[in-house]
């Protein structure tokens, strides 16, 4: 009986000993890889101010631009569907992407408890918004360009409203459907193991050479393969909006005034194509060449593991930071659209009383794809 008792006490102490040594590894931080976690509790407090200045700016901004569409009548035309979908695209990533990220990068960086659901949510919802707005933006420049070449038999002049909305609706179930591999292959793994250096809520590693292949695949042709497209239809159509502001400008048939408009107009047309190529690039390069770089790597060691946190986190508020900035992209190339944004915010928001202001009759070039200066000076000129 004397041996007993230091045989149980000594029990005892190892069982303690190894429940201790349990609760310190399961609480250090991708101990397999022995690599400090780059995040803490400063960072994330950082990380989510900025991602939640992002989301509310983003919201109004979208907000905004899809009630001045929906509220006046000269607005709703067809090109503007495909606005008002962008910024649809926009909310979506704004209300489900933005906290669920801000989650997956932050506290739920090794310990995803929300669910498998959400994080599977997460990929397909983020995935189809990206896959979405870079068809859109293309088909935009593609419209231009029709309308800019051919403004009198341009396809697009043929077609209904009601084509547009099938045709919007075939891109986003196209985008869904890219997007559902991703969600497919998303899971909640445990931080402990072996070579796994992504957030919680990430693809499995059994999945990791797909993932690399299929995102490498996906990104070159629904990105980089439209961004390059985008690039050179907005040089074809700069220098066609140059040789429509020549030819308005040496019109027989018009005064200096109404050149001097067409040249506005054209000149307000080339930034807002400008702005398209350098928001989208600015936008979405860096993250979808972060995700083809990330996903490339086996062995990595500590300091790559901190440089991939952080430029996975630069390269997210990037992409937001463009979503904020489409509604301005839009104000800017439409001086109507511009005009009824500030009558919302004036007589709706600051609750100020309306000033009576003569209005063009004139349809605004900009807001119609299927509309160019050259249409209009024929117009006036009584050729249509």
């Amino acid at each position: 009986m004397g041996e007993s008792v230091p045989q149980e006490v000594h029990s005892v102490m190892s069982e303690n000993v190894i429940d201790n040594q349990d609760t310190m590894d399961s609480g250090m931080n991708n101990e397999s890889h022995g690599c400090p976690d780059p995040d803490g509790p400063a960072s994330n407090s950082v990380i989510a101010a900025v991602i939640g200045v992002l989301l509310v700016a983003g919201l109004l901004g979208n907000s905004v631009t899809v009630t001045v569409i929906i509220r006046n009548k000269n607005l709703r035309t067809s090109f503007n569907m495909f606005l008002i979908s962008l910024c649809a695209s926009d909310l979506v990533s704004a209300c489900i992407c933005s906290p669920l990220w801000t989650y997956r990068r932050t506290v739920g960086f090794n310990n995803w408890l929300w669910g498998e659901w959400s994080c599977r949510l997460y990929w397909l919802s983020d995935m189809t918004t990206n896959f979405t707005t870079a068809l859109h933006i293309l088909s935009f420049c593609v419209l231009r360009y029709l309308a800019l070449s051919r403004p009198f038999t341009a396809p697009t002049s043929r077609l209904s409203r009601n084509h547009f909305r099938i045709y919007i609706a075939c891109l986003w179930i196209l985008s869904l459907l890219i997007s559902s591999l991703y969600a497919y292959m998303a899971q909640v793994k445990d931080d402990a193991l072996d070579g796994d250096l992504w957030p919680s809520c990430s693809f499995g590693l059994e999945y990791k050479d797909v993932f690399h292949i299929y995102t490498s695949v996906t990104y070159s042709v629904f990105f980089y393969l439209p961004a390059f497209i985008i690039l050179v239809l907005s040089i074809v159509s700069t220098r066609l909006l140059s040789e429509s502001t020549e030819s308005s400008s040496s019109s027989q048939f018009h005064g200096t005034a109404h050149a001097e408009r067409i040249r506005q107009r054209n000149r307000t047309a080339q930034t807002q194509l400008q702005l398209i190529c350098v928001c989208f690039a600015f936008g979405y390069l860096p993250i979808t060449s972060y995700h083809i770089w990330a996903s490339s790597g086996d062995e990595w060691e500590c300091s790559s593991y901190t440089a991939d946190y952080w430029i996975g986190i630069i390269a997210y508020v990037v992409l937001r930071i463009s979503e904020c900035l489409n509604p301005v992209m839009y104000n800017l190339g439409s001086k109507e659209m511009r005009q009824a944004t500030v009558r919302l915010i004036r007589e709706d928001i600051l609750r100020r009383p309306a000033t009576t202001r003569p209005t063009d009759p004139r349809p605004s070039t900009v807001s119609n794809p299927n509309y160019s200066s050259r249409y209009y000076e024929n117009a006036n000129a009584g050729n249509t």
